[in-house]
């Protein structure tokens, strides 16, 4: 369950910044006139909100899991 969350929320950073990012950074070249600001601005907004999220995010490692269900042994 855990790791689920962890692969959807890859998976969807994944395609919002990294699949959109060139048509962003190209939007954003346009917009100010073919300068860099707009993309630096945009690659510094993405890394302080990675910051952020993982600031917020909680440690897991130690703390006791559901048991999972015992499976029967498999007969040879």
């Amino acid at each position: 369950m855990r790791f689920s969350a962890v692969g959807v929320a890859n998976n969807l950073g994944t395609v919002l910044t990294g699949g959109l990012a060139p048509v962003l950074a190209t939007c954003l070249l346009l917009w100010f006139d073919h300068s860099v600001a707009g993309v630096v601005v945009f690659i510094a907004s993405m890394s302080a909100l990675t910051v952020v999220t993982v600031a917020l995010a909680k440690e897991t490692r130690h703390r006791e899991t559901a048991a999972a269900p015992s499976r029967p042994a498999a007969k040879v």
